[in-house]
């Protein structure tokens, strides 16, 4: 199954927010069987804006916008498909 980095941008940076969001995408899980969320990467740019690094498992990429849109208080800005993993660890381990 492919694999996505998806990039986003947010309304605003507030913990209550987050956590609403969080039960929206894992509500969302079972209407979308084919995207799996794996984790994300929470950033703040210069201006002090939230912006996260989010890795999906998902068998569409139109599915995977979809289930964003639906899960609202966040806009997409960009998807790529992830080609290779690497890291320290040749096993994949930590």
């Amino acid at each position: 199954m492919p694999r996505y980095l998806v990039k986003r941008s947010w309304e605003r940076l507030d913990p209550d927010h987050m956590a609403r969001v969080v039960r929206n995408m894992l509500d969302l899980a079972t209407r979308f069987e084919d995207v799996r969320w794996l984790h994300s990467h929470p950033a703040v740019d210069e201006e002090g804006n939230l912006t996260t690094f989010c890795v999906y498992d998902s068998g569409d990429e139109d599915d995977l916008r979809e289930h964003g849109l639906r899960t609202g208080h966040h806009f997409i800005d960009e998807v790529h498909e992830v080609i290779a993993e690497f890291g320290p660890d040749p096993d994949g381990n930590s």
